[in-house]
């Protein structure tokens, strides 16, 4: 099925919300929080989204996933037309994943806190040791 770019991102961004609404009104009556979620558990998901977006859409170990749908060096040129291509501008780009990946980790930690927190901690704590490594080697030289 090879979908106009409109169409293909339409039906991306429909999945999206879909997703996004059902998990919403299923939550609402299940909610295990009870209230908002506190804020060191949002920074917590927000930092391991960063870390698993910029991992998927840059890094060489992740390239199996972007290479059907991207092609070049690192896997970082979405190639093709309609779906494929719409997906893989959403496997190259670090802001347009990211929603996605925050869904999945909202989802989780709604459903399962203790193994999601467990998870975003340990993916936390590599994003804060990325930052460090790149800010190490920025003084260096």
């Amino acid at each position: 099925m090879d979908l106009s770019p409109h169409r293909a991102y339409s039906l991306l961004t429909s999945v999206y919300l879909t997703s996004l609404g059902l998990f919403a009104s299923r939550s609402l009556s299940r909610r295990r929080l009870g209230g908002r979620t506190p804020w060191n558990d949002l920074l917590l998901l927000g930092v391991a989204t960063h870390q698993v977006a910029r991992t998927l859409t840059t890094d060489r170990v992740t390239e199996a996933i972007r290479s059907p749908v991207t092609e070049g060096e690192g896997q970082h040129t979405p190639t093709g037309t309609g779906l494929r291509r719409a997906l893989g501008e959403l496997l190259t780009c670090r802001y347009c994943v990211a929603p996605w990946i925050a869904l999945g980790f909202t989802a989780a930690f709604v459903r399962f806190p203790a193994p999601t927190r467990i998870a975003c901690e340990v993916l936390s704590v590599a994003s804060i040791s990325d930052t460090l490594n790149r800010g190490y080697a920025r003084l260096q030289g």
